[in-house]
This record gives C-alpha cells, structure tokens and sequence, in this order.
C-alpha cells in the first residue's frame, strides 16, 4: 500500500473510532470492523491476525469477519461480535460473577433507546465508557473473543493489562510469524 492511500485509511480509521466513542450504537462498531479489515493485529497472547469482510450478492459486505492466522482462515459471525459488544454495556447482559470481577470497572452503563426514523427499528445508544477487562474471556464465552477483544483493544473500547497491551502493540516489524 502506497504511503497516501496508507494516511487516507488510518484518517478513515480514526474518523469510524471518533463516531464510535460519540455515538456507541452496533452501526458505528460496524464502521469500525468496516474500516480495520486487512489492518495487522495482534491478540492479548500476541500472535498476528488481520480479516477481511467478503462481498455479498447484494454489493455490500456480509456479517461475517474472515480471520487470516497464518494459512487457515476462520469465519467469525457478526452476532458474536455484538454479543461481546453488549456484555460491555449492558448491566443486565448474562455474565458470570467470575467475568463480573474480571472486568474492574462493570459498572452500569447509561444508555438511551431511540426509534430510527427511516426504518422504525429501535436502537440502543450506549454512552462510551471505557472499562478495563482484564482478559478475552471476561466478555463471555464466544467464539473467537480472543480476536474480538484485540478489535475492542483496537477500537478503544477498553483498556487490558500491561502485559497484555504489550503483546498488543507490535509493530509490524516486530510480529511474530
């Protein structure tokens, strides 16, 4: 990737993170997935990953994220990513009292319902808050959270361990093939 075309994805980047953190709602964290798909990351163990967003018949992306981790690729659905999205936010989200205190901060998150105009659908709009989770599986038992806490990590949704953010952090250089 040339060096503008690299400059216009990270500013398209930064610009789906600000809508996310103004307006937290399930269609600004799409922009986010949106947005990142073919970016290099890492999980909370650090090992490298990117995904891609397949085209559907319709022209627009399907709900499923495909995670590239060395020659295998794994499908990861949409709906898990909401899952752990509402286990943010929700105080009355199914969470065991183990991922309750693995997560410093659950504290009940403000929220307001609102009807879309357009489409008449309710939506939830959760006021950002960022909380420290201590690790992938204090979201839920999903499948795939290790990737989708390192999406979370990566949007600024939460905050994870020194030890963790470390392993999260690699330069590109630095990734472990």
């Amino acid at each position: 990737m040339h060096t503008e075309e690299k400059n216009e994805q990270n500013i398209r980047q930064q610009e789906a993170v600000h809508r996310l953190h103004e307006c937290c709602t399930e269609e600004n964290l799409w922009r986010c997935i949106a947005e990142f798909q073919n970016t290099r990351m890492w999980t909370a163990s650090g090992l490298p990953f990117q995904y891609k967003l397949k085209v559907g018949r319709n022209g627009r992306f399907t709900k499923e994220l495909w995670v590239d981790r060395r020659e295998d690729s794994k499908s990861l659905a949409w709906s898990s990513v909401k899952l752990a999205f509402h286990s943010l936010y929700d105080a009355e989200a199914e969470t065991s009292q183990e991922n309750i205190e693995c997560m410093e901060s659950m504290k009940h998150t403000d929220y307001t319902d609102q009807t879309d105009q357009a489409e008449g659908t309710r939506i939830r709009k959760y006021h950002y808050n960022k909380k420290l989770v201590l690790r992938p599986k204090a979201l839920g038992d999903i499948r795939g959270i290790s990737y989708i806490y390192a999406l979370f990590y990566r949007f600024e949704l939460i905050e994870v361990p020194e030890k963790s953010r470390e392993k999260m952090n690699q330069e590109p250089s630095e990734a472990i093939e």
